[in-house]
């Protein structure tokens, strides 16, 4: 009987792309494969990965948070739990840096245990020192990181990991879940309706948490000044901010308030089923200035909705500018205006886009859903 897959992560307090991407590869896996979860801390549900049903079990190890002296017995405790884990499985594979850290920190104490880490976020342009140490020490014991973009992976090589361990698979999405649900303008109206929005005008839709790397100011900001040129553009933003982030919406509201859009921006929360936000825009929009390869950039394409976005990190290998949407600097709230306003005069431009990104999306995630991840798991336990 084969040995399971242990695959780990930070917790289950935050639902985002990182979430959703463990979830699928855990679905895929679980055809063939045996596949448990470690959850490094304790902590809220909002997740609710302990109810995948691909996962044969949940194992929560109570890492603590904090540094204090307290916490030295239980983080040893948790090492040592863990390191066990790592021990009786195939392979384990990493789907959040903290939890990549804490299987090669554990993994010392069972030196066989067989590492691969999925990368789903760019590496910082100048990492601290410390961040500096904890890749090379990642890199040294990790066999193979999976990597949505080749943008990412040319980060990885920097840093020391070998150019016959980094994989570039685009993390992909269930393109028969997400699917074209509201093509037309009057079922969009009429889906906008049932999630409780009312009014006319051009509909943009940002799936992300809020933060400043997301920069959901520029779509407001945006949002300001294509009104300005007379399009009635309104943003709903589906996410939610944590951490140290927590009152980022706050900080958008106020700007959207002075920026005379109040009214024209809606902050929905995060979302268990994002498909009905997805499918009643007229456009989806990402504004970071930092991305690997957002899963929502996929999710969008495969309901074949254009997308405006970005040109940073792997944005530009999801999305193809002119052909499957359009592409900005950073922070140029003015040019994302610009885009919209384009959209907005050629609707039937905007739609093709959004049927050749559905096309695109169907090519790319037949093959990330087949024979790339079987032979990640396989080269894992070899």
């Amino acid at each position: 009987m084969r040995a399971p897959l242990l695959f780990a992560h930070s917790d289950q307090d935050h639902a985002g792309g990182a979430e959703r991407v463990l979830a699928l590869c855990a679905r895929r896996a679980a055809a063939s494969w045996s596949v448990e979860l470690a959850l490094m801390h304790e902590g809220g549900r909002r997740a609710r990965l302990d109810e995948e049903p691909a996962f044969a079990r949940v194992h929560r190890l109570g890492f603590p948070r904090g540094l204090g002296v307290d916490d030295a017995a239980r983080s040893l405790g948790a090492t040592r739990r863990l390191a066990a884990l790592a021990r009786s499985a195939g392979a384990c594979l990493s789907f959040s840096w903290p939890a990549a850290v804490r299987l090669t920190l554990a993994t010392a104490l069972a030196p066989r245990a067989r590492l691969g880490w999925v990368c789903q976020g760019e590496l910082a342009r100048a990492p601290s020192p410390k961040r500096e140490l904890a890749l090379r020490m990642v890199a040294a014991r990790t066999r193979v990181v999976v990597t949505p973009s080749e943008a990412v992976r040319r980060q990885l090589l920097a840093v020391g990991f070998g150019p016959e361990r980094v994989r570039v698979i685009r993390l992909g999405v269930d393109v028969a879940r997400f699917r074209p649900m509201a093509q037309g303008r009057d079922e969009r109206t009429a889906l906008r309706e049932e999630l409780g929005l009312e009014g006319a005008g051009f509909w943009v839709v940002c799936v992300a948490r809020l933060d400043d790397n997301k920069r959901q100011a520029t779509l407001i900001e945006a949002v300001a000044a294509a009104r300005r040129q007379g399009l009635d553009a309104r943003l709903v933003c589906v996410g939610e901010a944590w951490g140290d982030d927590a009152r980022e919406q706050t900080r958008l509201m106020r700007i959207a308030e002075t920026l005379g859009v109040g009214a024209q921006v809606r902050f929905v929360g995060p979302k268990d089923d994002v498909r009905p936000w997805l499918a009643m825009s007229d456009v989806v929009a990402l504004a970071s200035r930092r991305e690997a390869a957002g899963m929502v950039l996929d999710e969008a394409a495969a309901m074949a909705r254009p997308v405006v976005a970005t040109r940073v990190g792997g944005t530009p290998e999801a999305v193809v500018h002119g052909e499957t949407g359009l592409l900005f600097e950073p922070d140029d709230a003015e040019a994302c205006a610009r885009h919209w306003l384009a959209l907005a005069a050629e609707p039937g431009r905007a739609g093709a886009m959004g049927e050749r990104a559905r096309a695109r999306v169907e090519r790319a995630c037949a093959s990330a859903a087949g024979d790339a991840w079987e032979a990640l798991f396989e080269r894992l336990v070899r």
